[in-house]
């Protein structure tokens, strides 16, 4: 898809390999409407490698947090997070078609130590990053 520059909207299911495809149901469209807000405030489902999020309300939320290391939960509790503040999110499944690209696979051995960080932030109704954006922005870039 990527070498013959087929507009994403062109792509067929039926285009994959079962090699290059692990999920080909994800590259179908269904029209789901107002199932899309049943989970509205779950954090369980949501994946950063697809959210589209205002840079104010990411930027109010400091971003992800930088206290995670190495693979896991660091997106689960961005979105906990942003869900302790007020926010929705819709579910896009069947709505908008994901690639992954391949890359190495983080090293989990903190796995544990990032769970813990996530049910901190349950637990504690967490709004912010320890570590995050506002290390990066200016002062003046914030207001």
């Amino acid at each position: 898809m990527l070498t013959e520059s087929l507009p994403v909207a062109q792509w067929s299911p039926h285009q994959f390999s079962k090699q290059q495809v692990n999920r080909s149901w994800a590259l179908y469209t269904l029209p789901l409407g107002p199932l899309r807000l049943l989970k509205k405030t779950q954090w369980r489902g949501v994946k950063t490698c697809n959210l589209g999020i205002w840079k104010e309300d990411l930027i109010c939320v400091n971003g992800f947090d930088e206290s995670f290391v190495g693979w896991g939960y660091e997106d689960s509790e961005l979105a906990i997070r942003l869900l302790n503040l007020g926010f929705k999110h819709l579910d896009c499944r069947f709505a908008a078609t994901v690639m992954h690209l391949w890359h190495q696979e983080n090293d989990r051995s903190r796995e544990e130590e990032n769970l813990e960080m996530l049910k901190t932030a349950m637990a504690t109704h967490k709004t912010r990053a320890k570590i995050g954006i506002d290390q990066y922005l200016s002062q003046e870039s914030l207001a």
